[in-house]
């Protein structure tokens, strides 16, 4: 019985052969298809669990709340400053700090324009942002207190001629109507948008952005990471006192890494 059913089966794929073979190819296609949907979920969650091991399981974010995009493109009316940074250093637990504003910026070398988000932020407290192993030399070297006038810029510019040209060390660009020399070329992060980032000490920053107070993002250092919970918790309870807000009218945000790679796998979960 079961091989007369196997055997009519067959008679009729072989008599209907094309039907049979969009059938097929139809399968093949929505298996391939899963495979490698779940592959692309499985590499990307790889991929961020390995960019959070090179920030390291010690740090603590602090940013404007409802910020949407990279830090700076807030249009929230609160911001963080200098005020917080002096609060936060204070804290029992905090190793050290660091922290950075953004700006969108023109950016010329000779007759090509760009505009690019520019990053300053002051390099006597740059140790914990160097840490994270995104600031990588391809040529010259890392900026250091002293170095007014120079900047930092992303890959793209030497390897993808985001200025229509190969810059390199010792070129000069125009950064929102200032000339300045770059110091560094740095190594490709793999972010087309990172990777074409500009930097430069928060002296220069500063008055050329007309920013004399704001701070977009704070990356905090801990000395104990099993300590790392209740030290986001004193942060909120000192900030919430100095800013005079609470827990109904917060303006800002402070994530340990687990809440973030909490966040990421939710959204891998939804994909």
């Amino acid at each position: 019985m079961i091989a007369d059913q196997f055997s009519l089966a067959f008679k009729n794929l072989r008599r209907r052969k094309l039907r049979s073979s969009l059938t097929m190819i139809g399968i093949v296609i929505s298996i391939a298809t899963i495979f490698i949907l779940v592959a692309l979920s499985i590499g990307l969650q790889d991929a961020v669990e390995e960019q959070f091991r090179q920030l390291g399981s010690d740090k603590i974010f602090v940013q404007v709340r409802g910020q949407l995009g990279p830090p700076g493109s807030s249009s929230a009316a609160a911001e963080l400053t200098i005020e917080d940074i002096e609060v936060i250093e204070k804290i029992s637990g905090v190793k050290d700090m660091s922290y950075y504003s953004l700006a969108n910026a023109k950016v010329e070398h000779k007759d090509e324009v760009r505009f690019t988000l520019v990053v300053g932020y002051p390099f006597p407290r740059d140790s914990v942002l160097i840490e994270t192993g995104f600031y990588i030399p391809d040529e010259g070297r890392l900026l250091k207190t002293g170095d007014n006038g120079e900047v930092m810029i992303g890959s793209q510019y030497k390897y993808n001629n985001f200025l229509d040209r190969q810059l390199s060390a010792g070129d000069t660009i125009t950064v929102a109507d200032r000339e300045f020399e770059v110091r560094t070329v740095l190594e490709t992060v793999g972010n087309p948008q990172d990777d074409r980032l500009i930097y430069m000490d928060y002296d220069d920053f500063r008055p050329l952005f007309d920013i004399p107070d704001r701070i977009d993002f704070i990356l905090v250092q801990v000395e104990d990471t099993n300590a790392i919970n209740d030290i986001a918790d004193s942060i909120t309870r000192k900030l919430d006192k100095s800013r005079n807000v609470d827990e109904k009218n917060r303006d800002f945000s402070i994530l340990t890494p687990e809440e973030l790679l909490e966040s990421f796998g939710q959204i891998l979960n939804i994909i």
